[in-house]
C-alpha cells in the first residue's frame, strides 16, 4: 500500500501537472511546489497538511482520469 508521502511525491514530480493550477487548487505556494518538484525529499520535512493535500489532489486527479478513460 502506498502512503500519502509517496503519492504526493509521485504526483508533484509528474511534469504534466501544472504547478500554477495546482497552487490555486491547493493553496500551497508555487515556490513551495517548485521546490518539492525539484527535490521531493523536502516533502519529508513539510507539514503533514501539505503532503496530505497533495496526496488527496493526486487521488482526485487519478479518479477523474480513470473515469474519463472508462
Amino acid at each position: 500500500m502506498t502512503n500519502d508521502l509517496e503519492i504526493a511525491a509521485k504526483f508533484i514530480t509528474d511534469r504534466k501537472v501544472n504547478l500554477v493550477e495546482l497552487s490555486k487548487e491547493t493553496g500551497i505556494s508555487h515556490t513551495t511546489l517548485a521546490r518539492f518538484r525539484h527535490d521531493p525529499e523536502q516533502m519529508r520535512r513539510a507539514s503533514w497538511d501539505k503532503v496530505y493535500q497533495l496526496a488527496e489532489t493526486a487521488k482526485k486527479e487519478r479518479m477523474k482520469n480513470d473515469h474519463e478513460k472508462g
